[in-house]
């Protein structure tokens, strides 16, 4: 038989089975990054049954068109024509997932495989067919069982900690909210000019406000990893190509173990997900959404289109696809909150409205001006930024901050109607900033610099903490598991400080710690970027910031004056340097001896 018969069904049939096997091959191929390789892949655990199901999908698309082929020719076509293309799909999918090799590359080996295939095929095609039959059963049963593991696994882990040691309702619930990828100095909470944070002025006033906090990292990983655990980022595993390791525990499973429901939604689907280690102690935890975007995006094929130049122009951003709206994580938490209400609840939310590419909805596009037609910057390749291409990114990002924060405005007036918010205690923070070219790069983890790592810090707690207070000292975030086992009074213990030593009278005036914030060495970035030539650390003492990186380079800056750090110090106070290395070396050291 050297000839396709039937009509559009089996062209569509074996199109698809081809299709199957090829997002199964993803699918194994990616367990065996994550497993032996132990590599971060980026995807959801929804992936594991979306591949197979959107690569049939895509498969069958050239089925089709085949099969329309074949009837306007009003005879079949031969069964190479079909195996052949299908086959070459097959192995160009599974060649992509190595995104180093070359696309031309990868397009000649797979025409090569291909073609060797196709011959087979037609040599030996009714036994071809037979394994095509014999075998789509147990694919639907695999895809079956991948869309359902998922599903067992979020079960076993709500109904973990659910026997703990009964709570009383009545204890407070606490509540942290994370903007991700917000800076302090552009929000009119602080004084910007622009009015991106009225919602939350408005709310700030109700409660305390920390005009210089810090966080840990310039990055989302070791900063969350942090302020989960109270430790810094190089005592936690939590880097570039690893996650947070289970040596320290966090505040989730502090909180879940003594009876509080826990429950995490997050919108930054890189590093907030099963596989960044933050999710432990969370009994639920809403990483991704069901939606076209995630299932287009989670085959080779659907990434490769969408990391394509054109269809990021096409679609204006190349996150648009499956990003989560920050109406989703309100609604979702709602949802979740409301469900039981016997327990207190421990919740934390990822907005990630700020992130880039910066992608303001409608009514708050072009607030402040002119926006970027490139949203996909992640700002790295260009050496040089001048202010009229760095205004319209800032556009962009503040009208971004601006929407975020009415979504932020309309899930506290929602939590205080329903009564909840009046035993809540709520922080508000945000894991690290951005930079917009003050020292000559974009975006965040590729330096330590003040845009990167200034944050704001709002905590709200009726009752417990005084509203309409401002603290200036600077303070870090890795104390706030300290300061949520205080203020509900849990015998948790986390390092550093409860923030409540600024208002309960414990003295102010010898509460300032010596702060430490530190990145290491990122891979794949381009020289000139700061992390891309080893780790850096930074510290406040007094009033001076003191940044040391490779090499032994140093630097200084006055930290009361020179809030965008212009002016280095280190050359005409080189005096003073080696008190700010023996400080350094002592932060690194103390943490280290407390492991």
């Amino acid at each position: 038989m050297n000839r396709t018969a039937g009509g559009a069904s089996q062209y569509l049939w074996v199109a698809a089975w081809w299709g199957v096997a090829a997002g199964l091959g993803e699918v194994c191929a990616l367990i065996i990054e994550k497993v032996v390789f132990h590599k971060f892949i980026y995807l959801s655990l929804e992936a594991g049954w979306m591949a197979p199901a959107m690569d049939a999908f895509y498969f069958m698309i050239p089925g089709a068109l085949l099969w329309l082929v074949a009837r306007s020719r009003r005879s079949p076509l031969a069964s190479w024509h079909l195996g052949g293309e299908c086959a070459f799909l097959f192995f160009f999918s599974i060649i992509l997932m190595y995104s180093r090799m070359n696309r031309w590359a990868a397009t000649l080996l797979a025409i090569g495989l291909a073609v060797q295939t196709s011959r087979m095929i037609a040599a030996h095609e009714a036994t071809f067919f037979t394994f095509v039959r014999r075998t789509t059963p147990a694919f639907l049963l695999m895809i079956v069982g991948l869309f359902v593991a998922p599903r067992i696994l979020r079960v076993v882990a709500e109904r973990r900690g659910s026997t703990s040691r009964a709570t009383n309702a009545q204890l407070p619930n606490v509540l942290l909210i994370i903007l991700d990828t917000v800076r302090a100095d552009e929000l009119s909470l602080y004084g910007y000019p622009r009015l991106t944070s009225p919602a939350l002025t408005h709310w700030a006033a109700s409660g305390v406000r920390f005009n210089r906090a810090f966080s840990t990292a310039p990055w989302t990983l070791p900063s969350h990893a942090s302020f989960f655990t109270g430790r810094f980022p190089h005592e936690l595993g939590a880097d570039w190509l690893t996650p947070l390791n289970d040596h320290w525990p966090t505040i989730a499973e502090a909180l879940r173990d003594r009876g509080y429901r826990t429950g995490g939604f997050a919108a930054n689907l890189a590093f907030c997900t099963w596989e960044s280690g933050l999710t432990r102690g969370f009994q639920h935890f809403d990483e991704a959404q069901i939606s076209l975007g995630q299932m287009f995006k989670s085959t080779s094929l659907g990434r490769a289109v969408t990391a394509s130049i054109w269809f990021d122009r096409l679609v204006g951003g190349h996150q648009r696809l499956g990003r989560i709206d920050a109406k989703v994580i309100t609604n979702e938490f709602l949802d979740w909150e409301q469900h039981d209400r016997t327990r207190p609840f421990f919740a934390f939310l990822n907005y990630f409205e700020a992130h880039a590419p910066y992608l303001p909805p409608k009514g708050f596009s072009g607030r402040f001006g002119l926006e970027t037609p490139r949203p996909n910057v992640h700002l790295g390749p260009q050496a040089q930024w001048t202010a009229a291409e760095v205004a319209p990114q800032r556009n962009a990002y503040d009208a971004s901050i601006a929407y975020q924060d009415e979504e932020l405005g309309r899930l506290l007036s929602r939590l205080k109607a329903n009564g909840t918010l009046a035993n809540t205690l709520v922080i508000i923070a945000s894991d690290h900033g951005e930079e917009f070219a003050e020292h000559g790069v974009m975006s965040h983890g590729n330096s330590v610099y003040r845009a990167t790592t200034q944050v704001p810090l709002i905590i709200w707690f009726p009752n417990h903490v005084p509203a309409d207070t401002t603290v200036d000292a600077p303070v870090s975030l890795r104390d706030i598991p300290a300061t949520i086992t205080e203020l509900i009074g849990l015998d948790a213990p986390f390092p550093g400080r409860s923030l409540a030593r600024f208002w309960n009278g414990s003295g102010i005036s010898a509460s300032t710690d010596t702060l430490l914030a530190e990145v290491s060495l990122a891979p794949n970035l381009p020289n000139r970027y700061p992390v891309s030539h080893g780790p850096i650390q930074a510290i406040i003492l007094g009033d001076r910031r003191y940044i040391k990186s490779k090499g032994n380079k140093e630097e200084l800056f006055n930290f009361e004056t020179d809030l965008g750090e212009q002016h280095n110090l280190a050359g005409v106070e080189a005096a003073r340097l080696p008190e700010y290395r023996r400080a350094l070396e002592r932060m690194l050291g103390s943490a280290r001896s407390d492991r």
